[in-house]
């Protein structure tokens, strides 16, 4: 057998002569006796010829001084012998020259053992012919060698490889590369392995090519390490994808980044989701571009964590939206911010909801601006609440539009703050509707301010409860206005306290019907009251049930015009 030192000295034609079976004949340690220049001057049938045991005996320097065609022409039987130190023997020249087919025969091993510089000399085409186990054999550092290119043109199988570790371990030039096939392709174990700076990383685009499914694999934590501009990026698809603890995970300035239109995709599941804290931060705009379904899916707590300009920001359309609960969750600030244009949209069944505290919150431009249906619904007690000041904000239109149980909800405090205004629109049903209580708590201004036909509708129960003041300052209208059967209503001491120009005012119909009673309590000093044109109304019977005393009061001018039959009676009675 030939000496290592023979076979050093052969020359390159004498081994490239040498048959298969000749080649076989080598034994491992001859073979490693090869010089390098030998090895690199081998055919590549040479090579071929030799078997897995020789191959195993190649040295580092042999391995590298393989020629590339011949590093490519190895068997797949023959690169199986390599071992991990002869593959990383393996030149970066070397490498690049190997084909797809050549990289599928390397075992995990092998590509676990190749430096970062070979990794760098896999061409993107041979890359993307990895094996999933060869993909998984991949270490941290060798796929931080890969550019983010190359890694770009892995396929979804390839990608879904990846190992948590390995997932860990991509930069994020690598990560902003990734194609939506790649994307698509991560587990939820892959994505959670992320880190938020690498999920920064991301593209808006990429973020958005995600499936629903995939961005319910993000972790809350990754989700809080978005930045601003790539939650501003986010299309509806991709916010009607995250969960409702997704959305409690995002940071004041990361809501606050979300497109308005955005805001308005959220549905009931996601605005649950929403914390107090976090409700209070939306911006106005925000607000503006959610309509009545929105409004509805928030809380009671969430509502009363508003701020007033976020309230202020309800439009009509939205107020009118807000159930029982949320109403009643309202606080008095944000009761008070709401505008006076919009006020009115509240419905009978919301006003019904105000609390008493509430109620005492408003405002005295807002009470001004409430409908005929808004203060309609309010119950006694709720009426009750209101300040003086804001039962005097009530507008005369209003007033006049009041139901009768409307007026009698009113307390007599309330009613003795009215303006003479807000009195004089009552109408004759409104009037009527006044209890005792509340006739006797009118002042004497206001009850002069009583309409004529209105006043002309009380009862007599009512009429019986006007103090002497109250009759005194009844205007000549009003009394001009009462028939009969209205004075006859009168007790004696409120007839006996009429002014003489209430006396002069009462009609004919009045005197045509005087009673016995209401003559009798006349007094002396009233009767001078009385107008020529009212004597021509009294019967002759009704001068008989005046008495001597009455008579005597007539003055001159009311005698001389009282005709025939008039005086005969006059005379008769005195």
């Amino acid at each position: 057998a030939l000496t290592n030192a023979q076979i050093a000295a052969l020359t390159i034609t004498q081994i490239n002569s040498l048959n298969s079976g000749d080649i076989g004949e080598f034994l491992a340690g001859q073979v490693a006796a090869f010089t390098a220049t030998q090895v690199a001057g081998l055919s590549e049938t040479n090579v071929n010829d030799l078997n897995e045991t020789q191959i195993a005996a190649l040295t580092t320097t042999q391995i590298a001084a393989l020629k590339t065609t011949n590093a490519h022409a190895l068997a797949d039987t023959q690169i199986a012998a390599l071992s991990e130190t002869q593959v990383a023997a393996l030149t970066t020249t070397q490498i690049a020259a190997l084909d797809e087919t050549d990289i599928s025969e390397f075992a995990a091993t092998h590509i676990g053992a190749l430096t970062t510089s070979q990794i760098q000399a896999i061409s993107a085409t041979n890359l993307a012919a990895f094996a999933d186990t060869q993909v998984a054999a991949l270490t941290a550092a060798q796929l931080g060698a890969i550019t983010a290119t190359k890694l770009a043109g892995l396929d979804e199988t390839q990608v879904g490889a990846f190992t948590t570790t390995q997932m860990a371990a991509l930069s994020t030039g690598q990560l902003a590369a990734f194609n939506e096939t790649n994307l698509s392709a991560l587990a939820d174990t892959q994505v959670a392995a992320l880190s938020a700076t690498q999920v920064r990383a991301f593209t808006t685009t990429q973020l958005n090519s995600l499936q629903t499914g995939d961005f319910a694999e993000f972790t809350t934590t990754q989700i809080a390490g978005l930045n601003t501009t790539q939650i501003a990026g986010l299309n509806e698809t991709s916010i009607g994808a995250l969960s409702d603890a997704q959305i409690a995970a995002m940071s004041i300035s990361q809501l606050q980044s979300m497109l308005a239109a955005n805001v308005h995709a959220l549905n009931a599941t996601q605005v649950a989701g929403i914390t107090t804290t976090q409700i209070s931060a939306f911006k106005t705009t925000q607000i503006n571009a959610l309509d009545a379904d929105d409004i509805a899916e928030f809380s009671a707590d969430q509502i009363a964590n508003m701020t007033t300009s976020q309230i202020k920001a309800f439009d009509a359309t939205k107020l009118a939206a807000l159930d029982d609960s949320q109403v009643a969750a309202l606080t008095n600030s944000q009761l008070a911010a709401i505008t006076t244009t919009n006020i009115s949209a509240f419905t009978a069944t919301q006003m019904a909801a105000l609390t008493l505290t509430q109620m005492g919150a408003f405002t005295a431009q807002q009470i001004a601006a409430f409908s005929d249906a808004n203060l309609a619904a309010l119950d006694i007690t709720q009426i009750a609440a209101l300040s003086t000041t804001q039962a005097k904000a009530i507008t005369a239109t209003l007033m006049a539009a009041l139901a009768a149980n409307d007026v009698a909800e009113f307390t007599a405090t309330q009613l003795a703050a009215l303006t003479t205004s807000q009195i004089a629109a009552l109408s004759s049903t409104n009037v009527t509707a006044l209890a005792d209580t509340q006739i006797a708590a009118l002042t004497a201004t206001q009850i002069s301010k009583i309409g004529t036909e209105a006043f002309a509708a009380l009862e007599a129960a009512q009429i019986d409860t006007l103090n002497t003041t109250q009759v005194r300052a009844l205007s000549a209208t009003q009394i001009a206005a009462l028939n009969a059967t209205d004075v006859a209503e009168f007790t004696d001491t409120q007839l006996g306290a009429l002014t003489t120009t209430q006396i002069a005012a009462w009609s004919s119909d009045v005197i045509d019907n005087l009673t016995v009673d209401t003559i009798a309590a006349l007094q002396v000093t009233q009767i001078p009251s009385f107008t020529t044109t009212q004597l021509d109304h009294l019967s002759t019977t009704n001068i008989a049930n005046f008495n001597a005393t009455q008579l005597y009061a007539f003055t001159s001018t009311q005698v001389a015009s009282l005709d025939g039959d008039q005086i005969e009676a006059y005379l008769a009675a005195i």
